[in-house]
């Protein structure tokens, strides 16, 4: 958890809390404010002392994303992420439920307003002959 709400530099030099990084990559409008680890699951290779985190094959990590919102003042995101120590990357991150939403729901909203605009000016358009 420390590692997660630890401050982090940015590619543009500026800092910010760990866990308003996170949010600002799901979430379209708000701040993080903290994360909470609730579950980690170990896959260790075999014969591993289990001692070491050299031993770990993967890893998958539940947790919980706290925020602030316009709509919803105090919101929550719980999501999973799963690391494979092997490639040295996540191979799967996703968000499981939300109290508010995501970015991907936003654009899904803003190309359905689009795709019904875009029709309504093309039957203005036809029909304006």
């Amino acid at each position: 958890e420390a590692e997660l709400n630890a401050p982090i530099k940015l590619s543009n030099g500026a800092v910010e809390l760990g866990a308003n990084s996170i949010f600002s990559s799901i979430h379209p409008v708000g701040t993080g404010v903290s994360v909470r680890v609730t579950e980690i699951d170990i896959d260790w290779k075999e014969n591993a002392t289990r001692k070491d985190a050299k031993d770990i094959r993967k890893y998958a990590i539940a947790y919980t994303l706290y925020w602030h919102g316009l709509i919803t003042p105090t919101g929550w995101t719980k999501m999973s992420l799963t690391y494979n120590a092997n490639l040295g990357q996540v191979t799967e991150h996703k968000i499981i439920q939300s109290t508010g939403t995501t970015n991907k729901e936003a654009k899904d909203m803003a190309f359905g307003i689009g795709v019904i605009i875009g029709q309504a000016a093309m039957e203005a358009f036809l029909n304006s002959k």
